[in-house]
Order: structure tokens, then C-alpha cells, then sequence
């Protein structure tokens, strides 16, 4: 969502509700952060995960960042034991030093191959839109959605439908992978429907 359209939401809302900014893709954005809202709207929360920066989807290990009246509220419906000890050693570990350096390494790759797969794609006659991206994977809305979908699993990749939603029914998403992994689905889409992919890198 565009800035201006989320401050819009917490103005109205002021007085009145409290806004939760979902967060979870935060490193995979080239957008300032909402945290700063926080300063002057108490009625702001934000969410934090671990699940997409540093791969911990398993553990469901998160934060909520707010007011301290709210936090202090919290804190008291919260139910005993709510995180257990292994999951915690899994978190402290993956906080360390050189496991963020592995993290922030892949978080660049996976921006950067987000780019480039964006602009390979849209070369394809069936690809008719390629959604900007605050997120490891692609929105794109193709002619042949079923065509698209059959070629990329010939090739051995499978990407997500819709059903049951009619604005994206004719869309599909791609999550992004190693550089040789994004090379074989555009090879494969190239085999489908005869357009040479800029595969770019990572032969």
C-alpha cells in the first residue's frame, strides 16, 4: 500500500480504532518502515516476524510493537508458557551474529532476483502485468493462466493459483529462488511459448 493511504487510515481511524500494520515483509521492502507513525498515534500497532527475514516460519516467533498502555494490556491476557525452550534456542541462534550476516545475504539476492525475474517475465506475450513487489515473491497476471501454470511444472516449478477470488483468478504468484532456480523457470516458460528469457545471471 502506497504511504500517504496508510496515513490516511490511521487519521480516520484516530479516536475511533486501533490500526495493525502487518509488517512481516519488512526486509524484502524498499519503503521506509510504519514505526515511525508510532511517534504521534498511540492507536498504531506494528508486527514483526521472524518467519520470512530468517526463515523461522516453524518456530512462530513474532513481535508486536505498540503503546505501553496497550503492551502492559497484553502482557496480561497473554497464556503461561506461549513459546517453548527449543524454540527459543532456535531464535537466539538465528540472532547471532553470523547467522543475520547469512540472512542479510540472501535478503539482497532475493531483491535482486526479484528485479530481474520481474523484467524477464514481462517479455512474455501471456504476461500481460507484473505487480511492484514489497515481498520475496511476484504477483503477475497472464492470458494463459493454465498454459503458464503447465509449463512452469513441466519445467519442475510449481507457482501458486487462486481459486474462489475473482480479482486474481487469472493470476498466479511466484516465490523467488536461488538465481539457478528463477534461469529454470523462465527456461521453461521460453520452451512453452518461444521468447528467449534474460535470465541475466546464475547460470
Amino acid at each position: 500500500m502506497a504511504r500517504s493511504d496508510v496515513v490516511k487510515i490511521c487519521n480516520a481511524a484516530r479516536g475511533k480504532a486501533l490500526v495493525v500494520i502487518d509488517e512481516a515483509y519488512r526486509e524484502y521492502s524498499i519503503q521506509d518502515g510504519f514505526r515511525a507513525l508510532q511517534k504521534t498515534n498511540d492507536h498504531i500497532v506494528c508486527l514483526r516476524t521472524l518467519s520470512k527475514f530468517v526463515s523461522l516460519a516453524g518456530v512462530r516467533c513474532g513481535a508486536i510493537m505498540g503503546s505501553e498502555k496497550l503492551i502492559e494490556f497484553l502482557e496480561k491476557v497473554l497464556p503461561p508458557y506461549t513459546f517453548p525452550t527449543p524454540s527459543i534456542e532456535i531464535v537466539l541462534k538465528a540472532l547471532e551474529k553470523n547467522s543475520l550476516t547469512v540472512s542479510r545475504d540472501r535478503n539482497r539476492m532475493i531483491l535482486s532476483e526479484r528485479s530481474r525475474l520481474a523484467e524477464a517475465l514481462v517479455k512474455f506475450s501471456v504476461v500481460h502485468q507484473v505487480w511492484p513487489s514489497d515481498a520475496n515473491f511476484l504477483l503477475i497476471g497472464t492470458s494463459e493462466k493454465e498454459r503458464f501454470v503447465m509449463a512452469a511444472k513441466n519445467g519442475g516449478v510449481l507457482v501458486r493459483t487462486f481459486k474462489n477470488h475473482d480479482s486474481i483468478e487469472q493470476c498466479v504468484r511466484i516465490t523467488i529462488g536461488l538465481p539457478k532456480d528463477n534461469n529454470q523457470l523462465l527456461e521453461a516458460l521460453s520452451n512453452e511459448f518461444n521468447t528467449v528469457p534474460n535470465t541475466g545471471q546464475g547460470k
